[in-house]
């Protein structure tokens, strides 16, 4: 939102050790053969392994309700709707006292609502999520984020689907909706289709 984040790249954390850094993309896992294939910019690698430690992750799940992939932003580090550019369009959001709508309400969600409020004291921010706010982290600290956020003055709607996500709207239960100048969707992931892909057996998700 507002602050200025020390950068460590990977090499320089992994100085002085003995594990072997290749910065690509993995394009395909052969369990069979016990070999990943890794594309860097200059060449193709073909790594043999006895132990793959499947680590990649997960995204923004953007498809599965109406409009997020049109409208909402999400926390991914690039992109027309990403945290780089919402971060860029804060300010004048800012200066007309709009509304920032979070949908989620899992950790990445509280701390987004709670960043914008307190970076931003003159935007207002609601946060929606489908279950009860924060019980996954026990009544008692669910009791004490609540009114830690209600201080902030994000309105917290909870026990609430989002049934689409609009140019200006987020539509919630029964139709109804909630005006806002940028919704922010942390609302649920995906694994990347890699695990699938190679064969291995997978969720609705991509979850192994």
């Amino acid at each position: 939102t507002n602050q200025v984040i020390q950068w460590r790249s990977i090499p320089q954390m992994l100085r002085q050790t003995h594990v072997q850094f290749i910065q690509g993309r993995v394009t395909s896992i052969d369990a069979a053969h016990h070999e990943i294939v890794v594309m860097d910019q200059q060449q193709t690698h073909h790594l043999e392994y006895d132990y793959l430690v499947y680590a990649l992750g997960s995204v923004t799940d953007r498809q599965t309700v109406p409009g997020v992939a049109e409208y909402a932003y999400t926390l991914a580090a690039s992109g027309p709707l990403s945290a780089a550019a919402l971060r860029e369009t804060l300010p004048s959001v800012q200066a007309r006292h709009g509304h920032v709508v979070v949908c989620g309400g899992g950790a990445t969600g509280i701390e987004t609502a709670a960043e914008v409020a307190t970076a931003y004291p003159h935007i207002k921010v609601h946060l929606v999520t489908q279950g009860p706010f924060s019980l996954f982290l026990g009544k008692t600290v669910a009791s004490f984020i609540r009114r830690s956020l209600t201080r902030m003055g994000v309105e917290i709607i909870d026990q609430t689907t989002v049934a689409a996500v609009r140019a200006h709207s987020v539509v919630i239960d029964q139709g109804s909706e909630i005006p806002c100048d940028r919704c922010v969707w942390t609302g649920g992931f995906v694994a990347p289709s890699l695990a699938r892909e190679a064969g291995l057996a997978v969720n609705e998700r991509n979850q192994i």
